[in-house]
């Protein structure tokens, strides 16, 4: 059995909390903008465009039309581009960009074009530097001083660390991979959870 470590929370003053439970509130009732006529016609897809017809009934806010897109839906400024536990968002590309971060307020968003083993070395620096990575993918923080390593592939292996990771396969995979990962892992000595 996996054991459960909450996830780091962001230290806040208590009105930007307020503003996060607010701009919760405010999202909730907030209408889906769709394009119009979307439901008409497949090609065009449902993503937002602006109406700018001449007789376009929903530029002219007829009441059977869907809502637009509007300057009263926007939420406060102090809370507007947190992410939803209220860390500030910052980018990472390489470890270096780590050391910019700071812990209490802000977390890192490994770029999507990082590959496998620098993203590896950005979520263990990340681990030892106690800042949250909102998109981790291989390293999560485990009990007793422990990382939990996802292995998505056999190969994975290589970079974990035998003396404080416990090996994880990854959940999407098939039986096979995952038995071949598990195997792998007995025989480098690895401590590993098969469920």
């Amino acid at each position: 059995m996996i054991a459960h470590v909450p996830k780091k929370k962001p230290e806040l003053p208590e009105n930007i909390k307020r503003y996060l439970r607010l701009r919760e509130r405010m999202k909730a009732k907030m209408p889906d903008f769709i394009r119009y006529d979307s439901h008409k016609v497949q090609r065009i897809g449902t993503s937002w465009r602006k109406p700018k017809g001449l007789h376009n009934k929903m530029r002219k806010r007829f009441a059977h039309k869907p809502p637009m897109v509007d300057i009263g839906y926007r939420v406060p400024r102090i809370v507007r581009g947190l992410h939803p536990s209220g860390f500030k968002e910052i980018l990472v590309h390489n470890v270096n960009d780590l050391e910019k971060i700071d812990p209490k307020t802000e977390a890192a968003r490994i770029a999507h074009t990082v590959g496998r083993h620098k993203r590896i070395q950005i979520e263990r620096r990340a681990l030892e530097l106690g800042i949250r990575v909102l998109n981790p993918r291989y390293l999560r923080p485990h009990a007793d001083n422990k990382v939990l390593f996802i292995a998505h592939a056999v190969h994975d292996l290589k970079w974990a660390n035998p003396e404080t990771d416990v090996i994880k396969p990854y959940e999407g995979l098939d039986q096979e991979e995952r038995e071949a990962i598990i195997e792998e892992a007995k025989t480098l000595g690895y401590e590993v959870i098969e469920e």
